[in-house]
This record gives structure tokens, C-alpha cells and sequence, in this order.
């Protein structure tokens, strides 16, 4: 995330900026659903026994992959805002 922060203040305006500001948000959405949604789900987990799971457990189970999707998907986006960015300011965009 630092890192593309960091590229805010590299050398670029225009199309290739507004990349960059992609690629930051999309890491700022991922690092919300983590923080907020998966974790959570994760601390609760390490409470849980096997042999007596809580009634509620699929239900938990499938928010997590829900959220799992979202977050893959950010990470998928901001990885894609970044390149076109590169790609835009190697090729003088």
C-alpha cells in the first residue's frame, strides 16, 4: 500500500494520475473488507472446536468467501490500474 501511495508523487498527471488513484483505492477497498470483514471471521474461527462447530458456521463460511471474492477483485483491479499506469507513462501518455 505505501508503494502506491508513493507513486501518487512520482512523475505523471492526466490519465496516467488518475491510474494511479485507481490502483490506490482499489488497495484502500481491499484493505477495508480485510480489516473489517474477514478478519473478524478469522479471530472468531480460532474460537471454534471441532468437534462442536457454533449452528452458524456455514453461514460464516460463505460471508468469508464472499468477502474473499471482493477482496481478490481489488487486488485483481489495483494491480491492473498500476501496470496501465506504468504502461501509459513508459509509452509517454
Amino acid at each position: 500500500m505505501a508503494f502506491g501511495v508513493a507513486t501518487l508523487f512520482f512523475d505523471g498527471t492526466g490519465l496516467v494520475l488518475g491510474f494511479r488513484w485507481a490502483g490506490v483505492f482499489s488497495l484502500i477497498i481491499l484493505m477495508l473488507i480485510t480489516l473489517i470483514g474477514t478478519v473478524p471471521i478469522n479471530k472468531g474461527i480460532l474460537d471454534w472446536r471441532f468437534d462442536a462447530p457454533p449452528n452458524n458456521w456455514k453461514l460464516l463460511i460463505r460471508r468469508w468467501e464472499r468477502l474473499d471474492v471482493f477482496r481478490s477483485s481489488a487486488a485483481i483491479l489495483a494491480f491492473a490500474f498500476f501496470l496501465v499506469a506504468m504502461v501509459l507513462h513508459l509509452t509517454g501518455n
